[in-house]
């Protein structure tokens, strides 16, 4: 049947938020995909109920869709919880009807993007023709805040994986992401021509649109006012979100236009306005001198007429003098002129003649005026001119500083951008090859702390440097892949079943796992999809070594090779006799036709062919053992090559019987404790449990470091399977079954 592709992201759970995005085919030709979050006491377990539900309904039209969205809602309150939801139905690869409760339905149609629904505190349901390269994402309300940047990302030409791979930092990174789910739905995955139900008939169009307001009680109403929407509505919706969102985005160019050429016009205009202030201020001030230099030059020019005025009478005075007192005159007349009575006429010139000496000597030594002699005016000419000067050395003290301070900044962008630029690019390409991203961004890291080191006296340049470093460090941080986690998710609880099981050995394949406890020697067969339960009981059986799936069944390490499967007619089956190959064999494993059991004590891995239902004899596998040391042997794993996990912490690798280079890179603390390794020719990558570091790795099948998830509650985990496809790993510890998102 066609089917999209739906990619998953959700956020880390919490006791009071839980998310997750289902994708369902019940019934045969329908596909169901549905993000939701539920937050409020114990959202785990309505969660998990809700998601149960969800599976199991059978939505055929679009009242089937509706009356499942009310009951999600009506649940979820019931339980003293609030749900989010998102929800999508496709019938067929050209017709599809959307629900949103408290969530968001978006369409990417060729270049553009927006809205189907949108809705709070109603269920809004809408229908119509699609196409096979329309893209949805289905979004909770905590996670509208990233769809701007889905949109921008899908305006820039970026794949869906990509856009997944830049938005999940950010998700993650939320203080509480519980309530974040988001579920892109792109191409179909596989075609084929299906024969719709009779009654959800996508070929006419006839499914309605519903638009459910909710009571005061928040619960969704029962009204069934529901209104036929066709296709063409549809598209006329749809295009209606394209034109009013390509409207808000020339209104947004527009405005910021104008902010923008506001802005430019006010920076010019400042600058120039300081220019001119500066110009105009030299420019008085060269005029204030000049008119000051010129006043004091008057000034002088005045005070040397008056000078020579007074050295003039001086003369006079002096050459009076010098006729008196000529050789011929007589000491008598000499002392009738010094001792003539006070009432009798002297000239002025012969009683000061010293006086005037000084004077004349006080002008020689300084001709200009003294700040004493200034007039008060121009005192205070020369007070503002001082005021004026400081002021303009101040001004150019400011914009000198801030110029230096730009080209610093500027000097230090010169340094940082193209790092800048290097980390958002490895960031991108997280997904294709996160060594090498990872690698990148830590030499930029320490190029930037060179940087630091170089530049430690420039304030400027080190504030710049330790932003970006603190954006790469946490960036780095983003995606390492490592993660920790306080308690993982139960998955199920073997408990339900036989109150005390515990499990000892646990293997999955194709949805199927098996479960046995070794000392009561009890078996439980669980589908992980439906949680139907098969258990069996098997104390006839000898001491079970190892267990896994394949092809549909249970095969049991136990007096030979044992099968069993889920159908309650089927008892336990023999496969393979017991015999020396078997009989002290520790690790079981299958691989196309072929099955695989470890014998330490042969110091070989045999393996037995499997035609028309009977199994050959068995071959020893390995051309060359030599050095493996069999005893510390743990586990195996089987694709092309065959897998070992050791007590030491070490992965080996063999094809056709000889071993192979491997090494693991880019981790950060190195296996070193006793490992259970999972892989199979349907998996993409290594997956290892290490109890004693309660870690699970996840490695790339070239030894790259992928991501590791830390928590206690894998300190005690005995067994490791994972379904990819489910997108999930289960770690399993004593009766509990946890899960670990992929």
């Amino acid at each position: 049947m066609p089917t999209r592709k739906v990619t998953p992201v959700v956020g880390l759970p919490q006791f009071d938020g839980w998310s997750h995005v289902i994708n369902s085919t019940n019934p045969p030709g329908t596909q169901l995909v549905a993000a939701f979050a539920v937050s409020g006491r114990q959202a785990g377990n309505v969660g998990r109920a809700l998601t149960e539900y969800i599976n199991d309904a059978h939505v055929q039209s679009v009242t089937d869709f509706h009356d499942l969205v009310t009951s999600l809602v009506e649940e979820s309150q019931n339980n003293g919880c609030t749900i989010s939801f998102a929800g999508g139905v496709f019938k067929g690869p050209a017709k599809g009807a959307f629900a949103a409760y408290q969530g968001s339905v978006m369409l990417k149609r060729g270049d553009r993007f927006g809205q189907v629904a949108k809705s709070n505190k109603s269920i809004r349901i809408v229908q119509g023709s699609i196409t096979d390269d329309d893209i949805f994402v289905l979004a909770t309300n905590q996670t509208s805040t990233f769809l701007s940047e889905v949109e921008q990302k899908f305006t820039q030409g970026y794949e869906v994986d990509t856009i997944i791979t830049s938005v999940v930092p950010g998700i993650h990174g939320q203080q509480d992401s519980s309530l974040s789910s988001l579920a892109f739905i792109s191409e179909l995955v596989e075609r084929a021509v299906i024969v719709p139900d009779d009654g959800y008939d996508m070929e006419s169009g006839s499914l309605s649109s519903a638009d459910v307001h909710a009571d005061s009680d928040d619960r969704p109403s029962n009204s069934t006012d529901n209104h036929e929407e066709t296709d063409e509505e549809l598209s006329d919706l749809l295009e209606d979100a394209m034109v009013t969102q390509a409207k808000n985005t020339s209104i947004f160019k527009m405005i910021f236009s104008v902010v923008m050429g506001a802005l430019v016009i006010a920076v010019s205009w400042i600058f120039t306005t300081i220019f001119k202030l500066f110009s105009g201020l030299f420019q008085l001030l060269s005029q204030l001198v000049a008119a000051l230099m010129t006043r004091i030059k008057q000034r002088s020019t005045s005070k040397t007429d008056s000078d020579q005025a007074l050295d003039e009478e001086h003369s006079v005075v002096t050459d009076t003098k010098d006729d008196a007192l000529e050789p011929n005159t007589t000491s008598s007349a000499i002392a009738e002129t010094f001792t003539a009575p006070a009432s009798t006429s002297v000239a002025p010139s012969m009683v000061s003649p010293v006086t005037s000496s000084t004077k004349s000597s006080s002008f020689k030594t300084f001709r200009g005026p003294t700040l004493s002699k200034l007039r008060s005016s121009n005192k205070r000419l020369i007070f503002v001119i001082g005021i004026l000067a400081i002021f303009g050395v101040l001004i150019a003290t400011i914009f000198i500083t801030l110029r230096t301070r730009q080209q610093r900044v500027d000097a230090a962008q010169s340094l940082i951008t193209p790092i800048s630029q290097q980390n958002t690019e490895a960031s991108l390409r997280v997904a294709e090859s996160p060594l090498e991203s990872r690698d990148i961004i830590a030499a930029n890291i320490l190029q930037l702390q060179a940087l630091r080191q170089e530049h430690q006296d420039d304030a400027i340049m080190i504030a710049a440097i330790e932003a970006e470093l603190a954006q790469a460090e946490a960036l780095l941080e983003d995606i390492s892949g490592r993660e920790e986690l306080a308690a993982l998710d139960v998955f199920y609880d073997l408990r339900l079943v036989r109150s005390d099981f515990i499990a000892s050995l646990a293997d999955s394949d194709d949805g199927l796992a098996v479960f046995v406890d070794t000392q009561s020697k009890n078996i439980v067969l669980l589908e992980l999809e439906s949680k139907q339960v098969r258990f069996i009981e098997a104390s006839d059986l000898p001491a079970i070594r190892d267990a896994i799936v394949s092809d549909g069944r249970a095969l049991l390490l136990a007096d030979g090779v044992q099968a069993v499967s889920m159908s309650e007619e089927n008892e336990i089956e023999q496969l393979i006799q017991s015999g020396d190959s078997s009989s002290a064999g520790t690790l079981l494993n299958a691989y196309e036709r072929f099955l695989y059991v470890l014998n330490p004590e042969k110091r070989h891995l045999y393996r037995y062919a499997e035609n028309d239902g009977e199994y050959s004899e068995p071959i020893g596998w390995f051309r060359s053992s030599l050095g493996l040391d069999f005893a510390s042997i743990r586990s195996i794993a089987i694709d092309d090559g065959v897998w070992i996990a050791t007590e030491m912490g070490e992965i080996k690798r063999f094809v056709s019987g000889e071993e192979q280079e491997f090494a693991i890179l880019g981790i950060s603390e190195a296996l070193s404790t006793p490992l259970s390794l999972v892989t199979s020719d349907q998996h993409q990558n290594l997956y290892v449990l290490e109890p004693d570091k309660s870690r699970m790795v996840i490695l790339g099948k070239d030894g790259s470091f992928l991501r590791e998830v830390k928590s206690p509650s894998l300190a005690s985990a005995t067994s490791l399977f994972v379904d990819e496809p489910m997108g999930k790993s289960f770690a399993v510890s004593g009766s509990i079954v946890f899960e670990i998102p992929l």
